[in-house]
């Protein structure tokens, strides 16, 4: 059998058992049952928390590069004229630093709970099945 053959097998079974006129979740829920439905609905959260961060470090980042300062590291001072002091500006970029690094932090334990309950989720169900859920998963967060 070869590689275009055994492409055909696996693409012919992914249609059989996940049947384009039924609700993925329907299906996912009616062969492994609740309990496997809210661990993918958790994992969906967690990547769309995932992805989040690490636009928010992006830009963050992109921010810090560019020497602009976001508008949430502002804050009034009772002298407006110490607003355009070095002073001032080198505070927003040390507040910009550690915005980054919390993220980063954020980004490396959501990352980690992510893995673990992917992990999870495989040991429940079959191969050819997880990998259509992480097709799912992608397309979801994609949009």
């Amino acid at each position: 059998m070869n590689f275009s053959n055994l492409i055909a097998v696996f693409l012919f079974i992914v249609k059989i058992r996940w049947p384009v006129n039924t609700s993925f979740f329907n299906v996912l829920k009616q062969r492994y049952g609740q309990v496997t439905l809210l661990k993918f609905r958790n994992i969906e959260k967690l990547r769309k928390k995932l992805d989040k961060t690490k636009l928010d470090i992006r830009y963050l980042e992109d921010c810090l590069i560019n020497n602009i300062v976001p508008k949430f590291l502002s804050f009034k001072l009772s002298n407006r004229r110490l607003q355009n002091s070095q002073i001032y500006h080198e505070t927003q970029i040390k507040f910009l630093r550690e915005e980054i690094n919390n993220h980063r932090k954020v980004l490396l334990s959501v990352n980690k709970d992510y893995q673990k309950k992917l992990n999870e989720l495989k040991i429940l169900v079959t191969w050819t099945d997880y990998k259509v859920i992480l097709k799912k998963l992608a397309d979801i967060c994609n949009n």
